[in-house]
């Protein structure tokens, strides 16, 4: 069986196996673990839902609890380990991970593809409004990533080299995004997606609001 889950889902499964993978931990050291890696700059993690994630991987029996540690006044707070499952689940997930490319579902695709229907709900001026709210969000996402891979990272011997290159994949992905932002923007302000029936998007009967 492969780690269940997609998307952040996914990766927070891996990322929380992984970190158990070098110690046992309580749920705040996995997330300065995890922190320390920035991986919710690259990997997609969502470090809200660490938690909810160990509950889950000790119901299948991937980790399971060792006791708690409290510090002074503080909660007691509840410490995991990888079980001999969990190791053989983190390494077949690596094994997918490294091998197998992964393209995860577009919604901005499913819902394009709505927009050049008969019955569209958006016309051509809100769809290129959108688009153009989403650009400003890439560059804006492209800036904060350029600003966090200035933080410092781990000293240990060849990770500023891997953090590199992994920050340079996100990079890339969404560079590789705003050109295809910018593509669909220039083909839609040139009347693209029409159809001899409907005439161009403009057509589209504006329907925000109502249901049919």
């Amino acid at each position: 069986m492969t780690i269940s889950g997609t998307g952040s889902g996914l990766t927070t499964r891996m990322a929380i196996l992984g970190a158990l993978s070098f110690r046992p931990m309580h749920g705040y050291e996995i997330r300065r673990e995890l922190e320390l890696r920035r991986v919710d700059r690259w990997a997609g993690v969502s470090y809200g839902s660490i938690y909810g994630r160990l509950r889950s991987l000790v119901r299948e029996k991937h980790i399971e609890v060792v006791g708690s540690e409290q510090v002074g006044n503080r909660p007691a707070r509840t410490v995991y380990r990888i079980t001999p499952a969990g190791a053989d689940e983190l390494t077949r997930a690596m094994r997918t991970a490294l091998s197998t490319p992964q393209f995860p579902p577009q919604p901005i695709d499913l819902a394009l593809s709505f927009c050049a229907t008969a019955d569209a709900r958006l016309g051509s001026e809100e769809l290129l409004r959108l688009l153009r709210i989403r650009a400003k969000t890439l560059t804006t996402l492209a800036s904060e990533l350029a600003q966090a891979r200035t933080e410092p990272v781990s000293s240990a011997p060849g990770v500023s080299d891997l953090v590199s290159d992994l920050f340079a994949h996100r990079r890339q992905q969404i560079e590789t995004e705003q050109r295809w932002v910018q593509h669909v923007l220039t083909r839609l302000e040139a009347g693209a997606y029409g159809s001899p029936e409907r005439g161009a998007l403009d057509t589209a009967p504006h329907m925000q609001g109502t249901d049919r």
